[in-house]
């Protein structure tokens, strides 16, 4: 094998005689192969594997006449790759069928690794030929190009359904027979069980999504959950804020989980009781595994790069959460138009889940259109920019306060709103307490896509001041409301 640029001519012979010899590994070498697997640009092991995929396609015998032939009369290099000769040294090359898979493997390897040096190569003169305007562009550029290579490696083949489902009925039957609970979460625990009832929890590569007009609640809601999984699941929780800084956000992570006013938690006017609420949570904290990334402006190459990054790191990587959609851009200058972006954002977003078998909750905004109704509840037409974001996700979950959102529809001119999240609560005094939980209101989270399981709407009572939701308990019945939603 040459020392600088690797290829192994023997391994090029076995796979080329195998075809030749055997059809399963003429099979196997068409699907696993391609012509830059095969070492130089001008060779005849790459003509002639050309010529086997041609007669191949046209359905004819692959021998050392139907060969000649091919390369004789249609591809005219039959002198230049050696003649008859050559093809009967290739056939004599047969390694039988069995050793011939290893042998397309050495060859698929060693024309990725050629690819890779090749791109790196590349990369080194980009680096020293063009301006950069970017480090972090640059960098998150290359990692793409490099990962768009190594893919290749890591492509899988047909499962078979009949395989898969005598696994699944195994398992099954073997936690029957030991006694196993069945828990009725197959994913990742929310930590809300009337959201569990409808999801069966965020499901492992799966992208969802969390929208609302805006200062409706995202923000708090996805840091609820992400909360709840790291503290009662504990998995670590990554999140991306691109619009909020990592205080704001530990601040709103305090103030729900010590039940804190978050405006006594800003100026610091804590009773006793705030103060030991205040370092449980701030243990509870400590103990959980809770990473924030607020670099604003963040591009989409900045977050795959860190996420798959921080999960080759971290094997208990549970939840990613992104606030929010409408910020990432893609630095691609090809696209001019913000719907072809978005679409692209969330085609690689639904990729990155499934690549790394982590559920993606990332948040969006909804057009104005909900607005303008008589029925203010949001439909999955009210995604703003792009329709893919609805075809991509694999659940799509709507924020909807109808007391809050219709009195900020009859009063967009005034200043204040009742219960709004943006509202602040009069500070303590001797004359004014604030209980944060009688202030309350009624919230609906829609499902209104969900493809691991039904679609329907849960209903929680909001508290804004805390950043706190919390499920509607039906005192009657002593369980959570679960409500099927009109349209489903």
């Amino acid at each position: 094998m040459n020392s600088k640029i690797p290829h192994n001519p023997e391994a090029e012979k076995a796979v080329l005689g195998s075809m030749i010899e055997n059809e399963n590994s003429r099979i196997e070498a068409i699907s696993t192969l391609s012509v830059d697997d095969f070492y130089g640009e001008k060779s005849a092991n790459r003509d002639i594997f050309r010529a086997i995929v041609n007669l191949d396609n046209k359905g004819k015998v692959v021998d050392i006449t139907t060969l000649t032939d091919e390369l004789l009369n249609h591809m005219h290099t039959l002198d230049e790759d050696g003649g008859t000769d050559y093809l009967l040294e290739l056939q004599e090359s047969y390694v039988g069928e069995k050793h011939a898979l290893y042998h397309i493997n050495i060859v698929r390897d060693l024309g990725l690794l050629r690819r890779l040096l090749a791109e790196l190569k590349r990369i080194d003169q980009d680096y020293n030929t063009k301006e950069i305007e970017s480090i972090p562009d640059f960098v998150a550029n290359a990692e793409k190009r490099i990962l768009d290579i190594t893919k290749a490696r890591r492509v899988g083949g047909f499962k078979n359904s009949g395989e898969i489902a005598e696994k699944i009925a195994l398992k099954l039957e073997s936690d029957h027979r030991s006694g196993k609970e069945i828990s009725a979460v197959t994913g990742l625990d929310t930590g809300y069980p009337n959201l569990n009832q409808l999801t069966l929890g965020f499901q492992p590569g799966s992208l969802c999504i969390l929208a609302a007009r805006p200062s409706v609640g995202k923000t708090t809601f996805a840091i609820n959950l992400a909360c709840n999984v790291a503290i009662k699941s504990h998995k670590t929780v990554a999140i991306f804020s691109l619009e909020m800084s990592a205080e704001d956000i530990v601040k709103k992570m305090i103030s729900s989980q010590a039940v804190i006013v978050n405006t006594y938690l800003a100026t610091g006017q804590l009773s006793d009781d705030d103060w030991v609420a205040l370092y449980e949570a701030k243990e509870q904290l400590k103990k959980a595994r809770i990473l924030i990334d607020d670099t604003s402006g963040a591009k989409l190459f900045d977050i795959r790069a860190k996420a798959q990054k921080l999960k080759r790191e971290d094997e208990n990587l549970g939840l990613i959460v992104i606030d929010y959609m409408g910020l990432i851009t893609t630095n691609n200058t090809r696209i001019d138009n913000r719907q072809l972006e978005v679409s692209e954002i969330s085609r690689s977003l639904k990729s990155l889940a499934r690549e790394l078998n982590v559920p993606i909750l990332c948040l969006c905004q909804l057009s104005r259109a909900s607005e303008k109704r008589t029925d203010r509840r949001p439909v999955l037409s009210d995604l703003r920019d792009s329709g893919s974001i609805e075809q991509d996700a694999d659940q799509v979950m709507f924020i909807y306060r109808p007391k809050y959102q219709d009195y900020n529809y009859k009063n967009e001119n005034q200043d204040s709103n009742p219960n709004g999240e943006e509202s602040k609560p009069k500070l303590k005094d001797e004359n004014t307490t604030i209980k944060p939980f009688q202030d309350g209101e009624e919230t609906q989270i829609i499902l209104s896509k969900n493809r691991t399981g039904e679609v329907g709407t849960v209903y929680y009572t909001f508290f804004p001041y805390i950043g706190k939701f919390a499920p509607v308990v039906n005192i009657k019945e002593n369980e959570y409301k679960v409500r099927k939603s009109e349209n489903q």
